[in-house]
């Protein structure tokens, strides 16, 4: 698989013509230390720990390093998408 580099402003436009996103990456398939392209409340751009989502939030003024979980976890905590690896 091809990997690139790119910002959130562009992942935010590539995730789009992923829509309606019903076909994301299993967690079985996922690589530990790899950033994926995501759909996902807070982030386009995450890497994945073996566990959950690693991403750059801003909240309040504050950035800070948080952590989303896979769709597959179900609810409330999955809410993570993977769409591609970057």
């Amino acid at each position: 698989m091809n990997t690139i580099d790119i910002d959130d402003t562009t992942a935010k436009e590539i995730c789009r013509e992923y829509w309606p996103f019903d076909n994301w990456l299993a967690k079985d398939t996922l690589i530990v230390g790899k950033r994926y392209l995501c759909r996902a409340r807070n982030f386009y751009l995450g890497e994945w720990t073996g566990k959950g989502f690693k991403y750059m939030r801003y909240k309040f003024g504050q950035t800070f390093e948080d952590t989303e979980y896979h769709w597959d976890d179900g609810p409330p905590y999955g809410t993570v998408k993977p769409l591609q690896l970057i």
